[in-house]
């Protein structure tokens, strides 16, 4: 039986009266069986006889569960509440068990020990205990010893208790022998004992996945019941399913920890997805006609498996370090045949790793491994893969005989491509490394079936018929005519029409009364709401003390500046949708689990990929791998860390430090989550921020939000002030004349910043030995607890947006503030004559919330006509003109110009730098004119290949700093009206004959023109060697940059729609950049056209067959103009976007002007 099936089986027995609850929910629900104790001696329940059949596969789920627990009595609970208690009526010497049957955070319990950590004001003295980690897996309480209690939960929490009642093995006999017989064990009392340890080691069969990849095994693994553990190196690409062990598995002593773990622990199975890299027979194989580059070598053959002997330098070193990789497989397999654990290697079928491992186990005298082994080949095809690839496993007897299977021919099958890059050609056989989910499903459930895991997977199909791919469902669906599509349903409606829409409804009202209200009778408005809050938090302080008095005494300090009680109070009065945000924090943020659903936000989020249990399971193993592959960092990053780690010991956000042996001391147990941290410098000021990396430690996997949060980034920002504009320019807002004195009034803005946000913020008790961080010094590893959000935690992203997006709403509503808010910054925006009294207002509700903010300094609130907000510097100077402009903040440029003179002078390039390099320009480059500069990220991470001369990378240089300092920055002007330009493009290839064309309606004229276009010769040519003889791609995006160009003067300040039916083209048009050269110079000059002739362009996908510039394309213009009304004109020469897709072509880093 499973925790799932034992809490189905709960749901069908009857409920009774709780013993004791503090409180009780509609959906509370207790069921009790065995023994009882009272006063006059132990006795039966009811429900052992009354329900014999559950009684016994309870108490046989409890021994399944930890064989050694005695117990006399069962007890389950569903969201029970228990105060502090003793349970007297327990037997002394024997532990409770408690075990969770579903799925919750929190919900922990705290009991009294001496030597704990955890503190609690109990009868007004502070009291030292321990919480025990109920959610992670079963655990061990001295109920009878020790006072305790039930900690705040969310989602639904059930466990399940099991222990020996008071006096339960003097029962008369036949009880005794009715006890024994449903699978009880109450043994005589004996000396108290020490509390038994968590089963950190996990009471589940452990599954290990080694070179995991995308992991997508180990999901399956998981969801079928197994602990899992999947291990890779850091360098992995793939996009993992579940956490990922760093381990470097051809480093011996990084073989050796790994085996040590694996010998700690209940192991059932090993899969080995091994490297085939150095053994793929694709190598054996010459490039197609026309894919440049120089085609992958054979490194091994049949007479030399371990490596061909005139291998080069690198090659050598690369099947070296393979070799060490398949080496280490065999003592994998030799350490599971002594555990009794289930093996399995999988590799393409035609592999040379058969052979190499053939080998290698004839060379060590470990034939017998292979030979106990049994072939399985199958077609990938016929288990959910897109490509016919033969793969072999190599498992133990009979495991995965049920998927041999050959293809069927009964569906598709895409191709085998080889796609020229700019780095080289890219193969199709990279696609098929990760599994498909189905063969990880049918996998996991011949595992599961193989081991007696109570229930296989039951998304896996048992039929390999059922559920084999037919073939790829097409993007865009082909309609065969042509319909008139309204012209201003193609843009977003923040783009231009109707910006006020993406706003949030309060938001939306606090510019109404904004903008229609006397700015005196505003001010007044916001000075009387201060008053009454500070009225009513005066009235709350004793309510807010008692609160605060029932907390885990750290969270309690961390919170004692915060009114929650006040808070709450606010959101409740404004009818807000999220109050349950408050109680979170009340409790402590908890790090993994979920954090459970929110009201009038949309369910959602990726589902974690690993559990707390697995975790802490593999704590040790993650904490020494990582130890082991981290290099001492720099001087000043050693100073940095510890100098702001220790400024947080001293406000109390950090415990610390520690040693490694302080911290297994401080936790009871070596089963604590090491987060690494690292500093970055951030700005042109390089300013220090700590990072805690939840996603190496693992932390981050075993958090699941429930919730999706739109983040109010700096287009609602922009959305906001456009709503603003707009409504300055029209003289009402939704319907209410603008009042006259802010009409005519200036506009200022400030952004105001909550200061160390994550860190007025608790996690919860539970989630502590998840929240080590630490970092190695020269000295060695220094160790933190966290008691705060840790800035690197998905968990600390979710729960702060919730955070911030109430305050938000209490700014918004009580004080009428025009404000977004993202993460910590609340940009602000006001009519000039109002700033004063809105500033003072803001700063005085979120001093009475207890919320700490910036005061002073750059990050104090300052209104300005210009004003810097989320790192873009907003110009309001225009907005009674319907203007405003979006540019990047003073000094970013000038620094990103410094650092890339820097690579220029150096003639190289190093990947810490060029990583801080990316992250600034792709930020830049979203305030821009235009997409000019977003090819330039891309460019620059190519120079780590090493391929590029020194000359390449000045002319690369040279151009990023000519585009910086030459290209225009965002400005928008809402009087930009109208319906937009509706063009139409395509092109042909046929028979060697190249075409394009295209269909232009102009609303405001109500002419449709039509229009040919010759492809240069020249073009054809230069693109030919590139890309071969399928030219379509190029083709149509000439078409719609020739179109551009020619219609520049029509288009000009206007809003246009490009219909595109070729998606490459569109795609590369649309982002101003594509992995294929030829696209990508063609896309720069497009973007050089809009900067020269700005518009505002929308680019859509039409489909073929309805697409209006396919006659036209095709030469036969006339008839074109004929069925759409319009008239065939000759739109010019088109000669400069031919020279300078030549020249960009000749030269990928010229300096384009069109």
């Amino acid at each position: 039986m499973t925790a799932e099936q034992a809490y189905q089986l709960f749901e069908l027995l009857p409920a009774e009266a709780p013993a004791r609850a503090a409180s009780l929910l509609p959906q509370s629900k207790s069921f009790t069986t065995g023994a009882f104790a009272y006063s006059s001696g132990p006795g039966l329940r009811r429900h052992t006889r009354v329900f014999p059949l559950a009684t016994k596969a309870l108490a046989d789920f409890v021994r399944a569960t930890c064989a050694t627990h005695s117990f006399s009595s069962i007890a389950i609970f569903r969201d029970l509440t228990a105060p502090l208690h003793l349970d007297a009526l327990n037997q002394p010497s024997q532990p409770n068990l408690l075990i969770p049957l579903t799925a919750f955070s929190g919900g922990g319990v705290w009991y009294e020990s001496p030597s704990g950590t955890s503190h609690r004001l109990l009868d007004g003295v502070v009291t030292p205990g321990c919480v025990l980690d109920v959610a992670s897996g079963p655990v061990f309480l001295p109920a009878a010893e020790a006072r305790h209690q039930t900690l705040p939960w969310e989602g639904t929490r059930c466990v399940l208790v099991a222990f020996t009642s008071l006096d339960a093995h003097t029962l008369c006999p036949a009880d005794l022998d009715t006890l024994s017989r449903a699978g009880f064990s109450c043994g005589a009392p004996g000396t108290p004992h020490a509390l038994p340890p968590v089963p950190h080691t996990s009471l589940r069969p452990m599954a290990v996945e080694l070179c995991a990849g995308s992991a997508s095994l180990s999901a399956a693994l998981r969801a079928a019941g197994f602990a899992t553990l999947a291990v890779d190196h850091h360098w992995n690409t793939h996009s993992p399913q579940h956490s990922i062990c760093q381990l470097d598995l051809s480093c011996p002593q990084q073989q050796a920890l790994l085996l040590r773990w694996m010998r700690t622990q209940p192991l059932a199975h090993v899969h080995l997805g091994l490297p085939c890299g150095t053994c793929s027979r694709a190598r054996e194989r010459a490039l197609p006609h026309g894919v440049p580059g120089p085609a992958p070598r054979p490194l091994r053959n049949l007479l030399h498996p371990l490596g061909l002997p005139n291998l080069t330098p690198a090659e050598h070193r690369r099947v070296c370090q393979a070799n060490a990789v398949y080496w280490f497989a065999l003592d994998v397999l030799e350490l599971a045949a002594s555990m009794g654990a289930t093996v399995s290697l999988e590799n393409p079928s035609r592999s040379w790793l058969w052979s190499a491992l053939r080998a290698m186990a004839e060379e060590s005298q470990r034939v017998h491994l292979l030979a106990q082994l049994e072939e399985c080949i199958f077609d990938s095809c016929m288990h959910g893969g897109r490509r016919k690839k033969s793969t072999k496993i190599l498992g133990s007897p009979g495991l995965f005989s049920s998927l041999r299977a050959s293809c069927d021919s009964s569906h598709t099958h895409a191709p085998w491509t080889i796609d020229p890059t700019g780095s080289g050609p890219r193969f199709a056989t990279a696609e098929e490394a990760q599994y498909p989910r189905l063969l990880c499903l049918r996998m996991a459930q011949a595992l599961a079936a193989r081991h007696q895991l109570p229930e296989p997977v039951p998304t896996a199909s048992a039929s390999l018929s059922q559920s084999v791919r037919r073939g790829p469902r097409p993007l865009i669906p082909e309609f065969y005519e042509c319909a008139r599509v309204p012209a201003a349903s193609t843009l977003q409606p923040h783009e231009r029409g109707n910006p006020g829409q993406v706003l949030p409804t309060v938001l939306k009202d606090a510019v109404d009364t904004v903008l229609t209200t006397d700015p005196v009778d505003t001010a007044k408005r916001r000075l009387q709401a201060v008053i009454t809050i500070k009225q009513l938090a005066k009235e709350l302080e004793g309510k807010e003390d008692e609160f605060k008095s029932s907390l885990d005494p750290d969270v309690a300090s961390i919170l004692s500046p915060k009114k929650l009680c006040l808070w709450k109070a606010l959101l409740k009065a404004s009818d807000f949708d999220d109050c349950g945000i408050v109680d979170l924090m009340a409790r402590g943020i908890p790090l993994v689990g979920t954090h459970g659903p929110v009201p009038n936000l949309e369910p959602g989020g990726e589902p974690s990929s690993d559990s707390p249990d697995n975790l802490l399971a593999s704590a040790p193993l993650r904490r020494e791998a990582m130890i082991r592959s981290r290099k001492i960092p720099s001087d000043q990053h050693q100073n940095d860390l510890v100098s702001a780690s220790m400024e947080e010991v001293s406000r109390g956000d950090l415990k610390g430090p520690l040693t490694e042996s302080d911290a297994h001391q401080h936790f009871g147990s070596e089963h604590w989550l090491l987060n690494p941290r690292f500093p970055i410098y951030q700005g042109v000021s390089l300013k220090l921020r700590v990072i805690d990396d939840a996603k190496a430690s693992g932390l981050n996997s075993a958090f699941s939000p429930s919730y999706k949060v739109k983040l109010m980034d700096i287009d609602v920002l922009a959305c906001l002030v456009a709503h603003v504009a707009s409504s300055l320019h029209l003289g009402h807002c939704d319907g209410n004349p603008v009042h006259h004195l802010v009409a005519s009034s200036e506009w200022e803005g400030g952004t105001l910043d909550l200061a160390r946000a994550y860190k007025q913020v608790p996690i919860d008790p539970a989630s502590r030995p998840f929240c080590v961080v630490g970092f190695p010094t020269s000295e060695g590893w220094q160790y933190y607890r966290s008691d705060v959000l840790p800035f690197g935690s998905n968990a600390s992203v979710y729960a702060f947006l919730r955070i911030s997006r109430a305050l938000h709403h209490v700014l918004v509503k009580f004080l009428a503030a025009l404000t977004t808010v993202f993460y910590d910054d609340f940009p602000i925006i006001e009519p000039a004559m109002g700033a004063p009294v809105l500033k003072s207002a803001v700063s005085a509700v979120l001093d009475c919330l207890g919320w700490a903010h910036s005061k002073d300094g750059d990050k104090a609130l300052q209104f300005a006509g210009s004003f810097v907000a989320l790192g873009v510097l907003v110009d309001l100077r225009g907005i009674r003109s319907a203007k405003f402009r979006l540019s990047n903040k003073p000094g970013r440029i000038d620094k990103l110009v410094e650092m890339i003179q820097q690579f220029s002078d150096e003639g190289r390039v190093d990947s810490g730098r060029l990583s801080i390099l990316q992250g600034h320009l792709n930020f830049a480059a979203g305030f821009y004119m235009a997409k000019g500069l977003r090819f330039l990220s891309k460019e620059f991470a190519k120079l780590l290949d090493g391929r590029r001369s020194t000359s390449e990378i000045r002319a690369l240089c040279r151009l990023a700093i000519a585009l910086l300092r030459g290209t225009p920055e965002r400005e928008f002007d809402l009087a930009v009206t109208g319906q937009p330009v509706i063009i139409f493009t395509d092109g042909s290839w046929e028979g060697g004959r190249a075409g394009a064309g295209g269909v232009v309606f102009d609303p405001a004229t109500e002419a449709t023109q039509v229009f040919e276009l010759e492809v240069p010769g020249e073009l054809l040519a230069a693109w030919q060697p590139q890309v071969g003889t399928q030219l379509i791609c190029q083709i149509e995006a000439y078409a719609a940059i020739s179109a551009r160009y020619l219609l520049r003067h029509v288009i000009r300040d206007r809003l246009a729609v490009m219909w595109i039916d070729n998606e490459p083209a569109r795609v590369a048009l649309s982002k101003g950049t594509a992995d294929s050269e030829s696209l990508r110079a063609m896309a720069r000059v497009m973007q050089s056209i809009e900067i020269s002739h700005p518009s505002v362009l929308w680019y859509e996908r039409v489909c073929s067959f309805s697409n209006p510039a396919d006659m036209p394309s095709r030469g036969d213009a006339e008839a074109a103009a004929r069925l759409f009304g319009g008239r065939v004109v000759d739109l010019g020469s088109d000669g400069p976007v031919r020279d300078a897709i030549l020249l960009a072509v000749r030269d990928p880093y010229a300096n384009l002007v069109v």
